[in-house]
């Protein structure tokens, strides 16, 4: 009986033993699993937030294309004073996206805008840089010069029908830049001394021949005012004689200049001079009466 009451006594400790282990296992292995999934579930968010970093980085530092070298249209330029260029810049390789800066070395010689308009200013020699912000540049070497040309002819009057021509000797060739803004009054009465910038005067030689060497380029009036002839002169108005050159003088200038017409034959035409080149005009003057 004894023996009974003690192997169900062992019995009952044995089944609560039992089930409090089962219960604390139960109750352990739950917040078990959480724990663990929560450490898997950070693990992989760190893994993307790292991922993205990694491919936001390789964005950010992945090089964008840069130019490797710059060609210009001209490397060397040869200018007049007042003539422009515009130089052209391409870009290597092709699909760059980039601005370019332009300078010169000298402002006072040549200018050059941001679209490569080279504009000449001065003699001299400078250097037109065009330059990538990464430092990638081209220049071209600008040398400025006065370009001139040569104007050359003969004048030359006929003295009657027998003795036929004969050259103007001391007929005056005056030569005027359109850019001239007013002619000095003694030019008016046939003095070509201390003629202003841009106007150039001489006598025709005992051939009848004159030369103007070393003329800036651009367009004139040539004026000639024979020494000899006076045939068909026009007393009233030989003022117009002068051309569009008569414009340029003051009243007392006009007033010299129809002066001198009513005495000299006067002859105006516009010429244009061209770098290097020879420009020629002769004129004959007819038959005069002495």
């Amino acid at each position: 009986m004894k023996l009974t009451k003690l192997l169900s006594a062992i019995l009952a400790l044995c089944l609560v033993l039992a089930l409090f282990v089962a219960c604390d296992s139960s109750d352990s292995s739950y917040p078990t699993n959480n724990v663990n999934q929560g450490q898997q579930t950070e693990k992989e968010t760190e893994k993307e937030t790292e991922k993205e970093t990694e491919e936001e980085t390789e964005k950010e530092t992945e090089k964008k294309p840069e130019v490797n070298n710059i060609f210009l249209s001209k490397s060397e330029l040869t200018l007049g004073i007042g003539e422009t260029v515009n130089l052209i810049a391409t870009v290597s390789p092709g699909n760059v996206e980039t601005t370019l800066t332009w300078s010169s070395s000298d402002d006072f010689v040549v200018e050059v805008n941001d679209q490569g308009k080279v504009t000449a200013k001065s003699e001299g020699d400078a250097v037109i840089k065009v330059e990538a912000p990464n430092g990638v540049l081209a220049v071209c070497n600008v040398t400025v010069k006065i370009k001139t040309g040569k104007v050359t002819g003969t004048v030359t009057y006929k003295y009657n029908n027998y003795v036929g021509n004969k050259a103007d000797t001391g007929a005056l060739v005056i030569l005027v830049s359109k850019s001239v803004t007013s002619l000095p009054d003694s030019l008016g009465l046939g003095l070509i001394s201390g003629l202003p910038e841009g106007c150039y005067g001489k006598k025709v030689d005992g051939s009848g021949n004159y030369t103007f060497d070393n003329v800036p380029i651009g367009e004139y009036y040539l004026i000639i005012v024979s020494k000899n002839t006076n045939e068909n002169m026009d007393r009233v108005t030989g003022y117009g004689s002068w051309g569009d050159a008569y414009s340029l003088f003051s009243d007392k200038g006009k007033e010299n200049a129809l002066r001198h017409a009513k005495l000299h034959k006067t002859r105006t035409t516009s010429i244009t001079v061209l770098d290097g080149q020879t420009t020629t005009y002769s004129y004959d003057f007819g038959i005069t009466y002495i």
